[in-house]
């Protein structure tokens, strides 16, 4: 009964419930109950450390700057100041074109 009040009880707190709550208090069945989890925490421990490092790693490949295939994010890439005042200047080009189109359309129609 003492190793059980030694727990910490916001760590084990399940595990302790689950123990008083068992029909016998025998030694061996406290025992057993200890070993049980002891095996079910490292488990899990393993699991979660696998699992971390699966994301990781998917994370890891799937940042690719579609600019230069770098592997940072789009924002920190340092080509992107160059990329933006070059599609600025296209779209100002392409506006013009536009705006020349209009006005050669409105001259023919004029005529």
């Amino acid at each position: 009964m003492a190793m059980i009040h030694a727990l910490p009880y916001e760590e084990y707190s399940a595990f302790i419930s689950s123990i008083l709550m068992l029909n016998g208090l025998t030694k061996n069945n406290v025992l057993e109950a200890f070993h049980t989890e002891e095996v079910q925490c490292s488990a899990a421990e393993e699991e979660a450390t696998a699992t971390a490092a699966a994301i990781a790693a998917a994370a890891a490949h799937i940042i690719v700057c579609y600019l230069c295939k770098g592997d940072h994010k789009i924002m920190e890439c340092p080509h992107l100041l160059t990329a933006q005042s070059c599609i600025n200047k296209e779209d100002s080009l392409s506006q013009r074109s536009v705006e020349n189109a209009e006005v050669e359309t409105w001259e023919q129609k004029l005529m």
